[in-house]
Formats: C-alpha cells, sequence, structure tokens
C-alpha cells in the first residue's frame, strides 16, 4: 500500500513536471508550426528490440573476429541512423491551426476543429494525431496540401474548458524511431452544465403584448384565418369580406383565429434547497426540454441572480441561455 502511494506521487511529480516543462518548451499557441525545436526524436519499442539486436550481432561478431556479422550489424545500425532523418522530415514542415470549438455538456464532449496544412512538396503518410484522452486519428497528405479534422475532447468542469495537449507523431517508413510534438492548444471550448432530469415544471403565464421585452409587433401575426360567415351587425369593417361583395355575393365577414402564445419562465428560485451545481443542471435540463418542445407557439425565459432573459425561443435563445448558464460563476466551478 505504501509502495503504492510512494509510486502514485513520483508518477504525479513527474507529469507535473514534465507538462510544465514543454509548456515552456512549446507554449500554447493558435497555429502551431512542426519544426526542429519542437520535434522530439526516440526510438520505439520495435526500435529498441532492433538495436539490442544490433549489439549482440557487434558482439557475436567481435567476439568470433567475424567481419561479415560485423559487416551486417554496422548495417543495421545505419539503417536506423538513416530512419532518424526519414521520420524528422516526415513530420517537419507541418503547420496545425485551430479554426473553431463546439460547445458541450460537462461529462460528454467538445470538439475542435483543426486545420493542418504542409509547407513544402513533400508527402506525408501515417500521422497520427492523438489527445491526452486516447482519441486517435490516422491521417496522410499526399494529393491534398491541407487536411480538416475535428477532434473530441472530453470535457472535465463548467465554463471556459482549456484542452489539454495533443500529441501528434509519426513513425514512417520503418516503425524503428517515432518522432513527436505535444502541441497546447491556445483555445477554449463553451462547457455547458450536465443536464439532470428534474421534476419542478417551469412556471407558466399567459403572454402580455405590454409586457417588457415582448413587442405589440410579435402578436399581430398570431392571428391565423379560419373561414367565412354572414356579416352580422356590429362586425368590424376591416374583417368584411369585400372582394365577396363585389362579385355579388353579399356581405360576409371573415372569421380569424388568435393563437395566444404562452410562455414559461425558469427560475432560479424555484430549485431552493439545491447547490449551486445542482441548480444549474436542471436548469440546463428544462431549456433543453423547452428548445425541444413541438409547440412554436410557447416561448420561455430564464431569471438568473444577477441577470433576467426575456422570454423568447429558438435555436440562438437556447445557446444565449444554455451560455449564461456555463458562465455563472463558473470561477467556482473547479476552471482552470
Amino acid at each position: 500500500m505504501i509502495s503504492y502511494t510512494w509510486d502514485k506521487l513520483f508518477k504525479n511529480h513527474w507529469q507535473s513536471w514534465l507538462s510544465g516543462w514543454l509548456k515552456r518548451r512549446i507554449p500554447a499557441k493558435k497555429t502551431h508550426k512542426l519544426k526542429h525545436d519542437n520535434i522530439f526524436i526516440v526510438p520505439s519499442k520495435t526500435g529498441l528490440y532492433f538495436c539490442v539486436l544490433v549489439f549482440f550481432l557487434w558482439l557475436l561478431g567481435t567476439n568470433y573476429e567475424n567481419n561479415l556479422i560485423l559487416g551486417i550489424a554496422f548495417l543495421l545500425l545505419s539503417l536506423v541512423v538513416v530512419c532518424i532523418h526519414h521520420t524528422y522530415a516526415h513530420l517537419s514542415g507541418l503547420s496545425i491551426s485551430v479554426v473553431n470549438t463546439h460547445a458541450g455538456f460537462v461529462g460528454d464532449t467538445g470538439v475542435i476543429d483543426l486545420v493542418i496544412k504542409r509547407e513544402n512538396n513533400r508527402n506525408y503518410e501515417a500521422i497520427e494525431l492523438q489527445s491526452t484522452d486516447d482519441e486517435k486519428v490516422t491521417f496522410s497528405l499526399l494529393d491534398e496540401d491541407t487536411y480538416k479534422i475535428s477532434l473530441r475532447v472530453p470535457l472535465k468542469h463548467r465554463g471556459w474548458y482549456t484542452p489539454e495537449r495533443l500529441k501528434i507523431s509519426t513513425r514512417f517508413p520503418l516503425g524503428l524511431v517515432v518522432a513527436w510534438s505535444y502541441l497546447y492548444i491556445d483555445s477554449k471550448i463553451l462547457s455547458y452544465p450536465k443536464p439532470v432530469e428534474s421534476s419542478v415544471l417551469p412556471t407558466q403565464q399567459l403572454l402580455d403584448e405590454n409586457e417588457e421585452g415582448v413587442s405589440h409587433e410579435s402578436m399581430n401575426g398570431s392571428d391565423e384565418f379560419a373561414g367565412i360567415r354572414e356579416y352580422v351587425a356590429g362586425d368590424s369593417l376591416r374583417d368584411i369580406d369585400w372582394r365577396a361583395m363585389a362579385r355579388g355575393q353579399g356581405l360576409a365577414t371573415r372569421i380569424y383565429e388568435d393563437h395566444v402564445s404562452e410562455h414559461q419562465w425558469l427560475d432560479w428560485q424555484q430549485f431552493d434547497g439545491l447547490t449551486r451545481e445542482a441548480r444549474l443542471s436542471r436548469l440546463c435540463f428544462c431549456i433543453l426540454q423547452q428548445a425541444d418542445n413541438p409547440d412554436s407557439n410557447t416561448v420561455y425565459g430564464l431569471r438568473l441572480p444577477s441577470k433576467t432573459f426575456p422570454p423568447a425561443n429558438g435555436e440562438e435563445h437556447k445557446e444565449q441561455l444554455l451560455e449564461a448558464l456555463a458562465l455563472f460563476e463558473w470561477e467556482f466551478a473547479g476552471a482552470k
């Protein structure tokens, strides 16, 4: 048990030191260009076994003074040296840029859109791009100069989430050595609260055209034509079907149905007794539930302690409310 604890402490200390050193050596950027100062080359597992074989061949040839075995050992060693140059050249000259990020929910994944471009006429094969969470993508640049890729990143806390380092590497051509580089991306992903189902229902109210934040014009288009009936004294002249009268069909009145919209309030105070994160998670669930409501006449608003968002609907409104939840006191949500 004690040995396991010391191993864990040593591993954490080593990872912390390595991460700090890499950040100083390769600082965070939106565009990384791979060259000699940020590419590292080490033997692969296969390469280590290969070097051990070369060593035993050299030892055997030296012991028995066999020039043929020595020649084979030196030939294989020269192959390793040549592979070092080719593998380095197969990664050098690439640039990796962040073009966009896509929000997600805590416990799920966000997405980083990357563009990888070659700045020369060299062909690039079997390039691996891998996040620290072991999602790996392999690609090649042969007939095209750029490659677009979307990499999923697990979101571990609410608010602005900074992705951990990405690893780009290649073992081309023989797999004896691996050239790699760690890239820190100067970009952030918006992380929404994790939705948690709630039994608390939003409060419902009829939409008042005089209510603050709701314009009168938004109500004018709610009347729909429902049919025609005979004219009755007192009907508005605006509703008379003048075309029917011009055709000699007598006075008739157009009938309209007024579809009065309802709006719902998602209120922070509805979840008394819960922690901040628990409230945000349940509000997030309610927003998604209202956004997926097939009744397009229903609009909804959000009341937070620091801000109130008037009732509306649509994709833009949903994203605005989710962003408000994601950034609500997010500096206390474990943000890095």
